[in-house]
């Protein structure tokens, strides 16, 4: 008994069971009983059928160029103060320079204004610039270089500033419960200022200097 199989074409497998078996070497193609019965169709309702046709694909193209506009419209707006100085502007939002962002109208900017005073901080274009942005206490010649670059070179004073007042603005947030943007209370953003201030503390001529007494012992704590 032969165990050889038999195997057919995909064309073949789909067709009737008789018709499987390659018996028949001179099969015909079939054809499609559509065309033959075409020409009982009027002209008129031709015309209609084809003016069906091409209506329905100008509906499908305006349909999908909708969809992609509104699409693309959500997307340029996925951020909730847009993606430029302008979209921010627009959509009622204002700069917060502690965190180097901007915040909707809702949310509250804490030591922001604390920070903005505590030094008379200067900006730079580039490392290697001499001379600072015009007006550092306006944020508008700020903004240029910000939709231009991305931002601006700071003194270290500026960022050790940034950190001690970012620590402080968490501790209102803590105090008052209140809502606050993410960046406020990124964990690895405090672990990086940690390590920043450490840094600059640890080469102060005076670090090993006694100036300071331990508070006192607390017995009434607890979580």
């Amino acid at each position: 008994m032969s165990s050889t199989r038999q195997y057919f074409p995909i064309r073949d497998y789909f067709s009737a069971p008789s018709q499987r078996l390659g018996d028949t070497d001179d099969e015909k193609p079939r054809e499609s009983p559509f065309p033959r019965y075409l020409h009982l169709i009027p002209p008129a309702w031709k015309a209609v059928l084809v003016g069906v046709v091409v209506v329905a694909m100008i509906g499908i193209g305006v349909f999908a160029t909708k969809t992609m506009s509104v699409a693309s419209s959500k997307k340029a707006h996925t951020n909730p103060c847009g993606n430029s100085t302008a979209e921010a502007l627009a959509l009622g939002c204002s700069f917060d320079r502690l965190t180097w962002s901007w915040y909707p109208a809702h949310c509250p900017h804490y030591t922001e204004d604390l920070f903005r005073l505590a030094e008379p901080y200067k900006y730079y274009e580039t490392l290697e610039s001499i001379q600072p942005i015009s007006d550092p206490a306006r944020d508008e010649d700020l903004f240029k270089f910000i939709d231009k670059q991305g931002g601006v070179w700071v003194e270290k004073r500026e960022h050790a500033t940034h950190c001690l007042y970012l620590l402080l603005a968490q501790a209102q947030v803590l105090k008052y419960k209140t809502r606050h943007v993410p960046i406020l209370v990124e964990y690895f953003h405090m672990e990086h200022c940690v390590n920043y201030l450490l840094d600059i503390l640890r080469r102060s001529d005076d670090w090993h200097h006694k100036d300071s007494f331990t508070p006192p012992v607390h017995h009434d704590q607890t979580c």
